[in-house]
């Protein structure tokens, strides 16, 4: 019997290996398939987009498929022997003169566009475009570099004015020679292969691969993703199972692909980044930052703020309705379908506001017993103040308490209790004091809330936050959510997005 349970294991593992084999075998055909349109463009790029992009030399447009298919049929999709590009192109006649001509490998490449149907050619400005790009690059990356490999974007800038283009890639490398570690020589800013907005840097040159908590694998990139509020995992694109060997070599705190550059410009300017950065590249701790820093990020932050302070779980559609911030048009949540969001729930930027589905506030002990007692957000040394939290939902709800010095903790009487749907929890009460010499005391509370019932549909534990503290550096809580599966499907727990965050201000003051 054993030998038999034995052998029927090595069947299973073999079926089971097998069905890896093909499903990989499937997604590099896929991923090879959708790869070839971004190809092809990248070879009329460099031979043909001169005279034949935007200025249509001949009244060829050679992005403009419509003209190029069906108007002036210089294409025929599934038949490159009748097409007129293909002839010119492998007779040697395109490019014109004494321009160098298409190699043969590259003449092999549009020979199967076109035999494929000649698929609509990429726009530049696409994320997707972005995603290729990135993963070109990585491949060419020696194998010793590849962990400490990071991409940083202003392709998101490409349809809009190119001299706000050029000054926020200024500015990039204004902010990188900034904060490039005491003793190490300012890298150059050298776009990748493909894109002139999209940029590669290499943690070890800056210095950013250096730890700012003893004992923890994050380094000062890993604070960067903390606060980032762009990030997507995009699941569905015919890129995702390559994109995955970057993420897993890469080791982040978060998989994020890459970062918004303009973005990370505005964060490394002020506190908290700054300061961190400041203090662990060996700076000096009132240096200034670059004058072009202030231009910030210019691709709506306001409205990422606005949806990472709210939990999908309780706005329901209210994430996919789109929010107008300086003129520029976010459609919040548009790709859901095809990738995952990857909030910022850790970071220290972006605090969530208030809203009817979860209340959270500090009242005066005495009050707790009241069915709905007021805030109190200023105490007087000696008051004993305690937290009220009621929940839509019967959630697992963990409290953080951050003190005035920017240390975090998880009092232990506070570590993932549960809250009843639509019933009030009150919490233990706390004495507020003033050192002698202080007039004022401010401290903040933060609560992290995650359904209860999803939980127990999932069958897994609360993700509860490890809390960081370093000499120097601002604390951080850390929590589990975005850690990718085994199997590559998204994250571990499902449903990051479902966690919310809610945090509040509590002062003390002499009288």
């Amino acid at each position: 019997m054993a030998a038999i349970r034995r052998s029927r294991a090595s069947i299973t593992a073999v079926v089971i290996w097998s069905n890896v084999l093909i499903c990989q075998g499937r997604a590099e055909e896929t991923g090879a398939k959708a790869e070839l349109p971004y190809q092809v463009r990248e070879i009329l790029r460099r031979h043909c987009l001169d005279c034949h992009g935007d200025t249509a030399k001949g009244g060829i447009k050679l992005l403009d498929r419509a003209l190029l298919v069906e108007q002036r049929q210089v294409v025929r999709p599934s038949s490159p022997e009748t097409s007129e590009l293909f002839d010119l192109v492998a007779g040697g006649s395109m490019p014109p003169g004494n321009r160098p001509k298409v190699p043969a490998e590259e003449q092999d490449l549009l020979r199967s566009w076109i035999q494929a149907g000649a698929p609509s050619l990429p726009n530049n400005t696409d994320e997707s475009y972005v995603l290729w790009s990135i993963l070109h690059d990585f491949r060419d990356r020696p194998d010793k570099q590849k962990p400490f490999v990071r991409y940083l974007s202003l392709n998101h800038l490409l349809a809009r004015d190119h001299a706000l283009l050029d000054q926020q890639r200024r500015a990039l490398r204004d902010m990188l020679r900034y904060l490039t570690a005491q003793g190490k020589p300012p890298p150059e800013l050298q776009p990748i292969k493909y894109t002139d907005s999209v940029f590669c840097i290499d943690l070890r040159e800056l210095g950013w691969d250096r730890p700012p908590y003893p004992n923890e694998k994050l380094n000062l990139f890993d604070l960067i993703l903390l606060e980032y509020p762009y990030g997507r995992l995009p699941i569905r694109s015919p890129f995702y199972p390559e994109l995955l060997s970057f993420l897993r070599t890469a080791n982040q705190v978060r998989p994020v692909s890459y970062v918004r550059a303009d973005w990370l410009v505005q964060e490394l300017s002020r506190p908290p980044l700054h300061s961190d950065f400041l203090h662990i590249l060996g700076k000096p701790p009132h240096s200034k930052p670059p004058q072009d820093a202030a231009a910030g990020d210019t691709a709506g932050v306001l409205a990422i703020q606005f949806v990472a302070a709210l939990p999908g779980y309780f706005l329901g559609g209210l994430v996919n309705q789109p929010q107008t911030v300086g003129g520029h048009l976010e459609l919040l949540d548009r790709n859901r379908k095809n990738s995952i969001p990857i909030l910022p729930l850790d970071g220290l930027t972006y605090h969530p506001k208030p809203h009817p589905d979860i209340e959270f506030r500090a009242i005066d002990a005495k009050q707790r017993e009241n069915a709905d007692p007021p805030a109190k957000d200023t105490f007087a040394p000696g008051d004993r103040m305690a937290l009220w939290i009621k929940t839509l939902q019967s959630s697992v709800v963990e409290v953080i308490h951050t003190d005035k010095n920017g240390r975090k903790r998880i009092p232990e009487s506070l570590k993932s209790f549960h809250t009843e749907a639509g019933k009030a929890t009150p919490l233990t009460a706390v004495k507020m004091q003033l050192d002698e010499n202080e007039q004022q005391d401010s401290e903040e509370y933060t609560i992290y809330v995650y359904p209860r019932e999803d939980l127990k549909a999932m069958n897994v534990p609360f993700p509860g936050g490890k809390v960081l503290n370093a000499e120097g550096v601002n604390g951080r809580v850390v929590h589990p959510l975005y850690k990718l599966r085994d199997d590559g499907g998204g994250f571990e727990p499902p449903d990051a997005d479902k966690m919310a965050k809610r945090t509040i201000t509590v002062k003390t003051r002499r009288k």
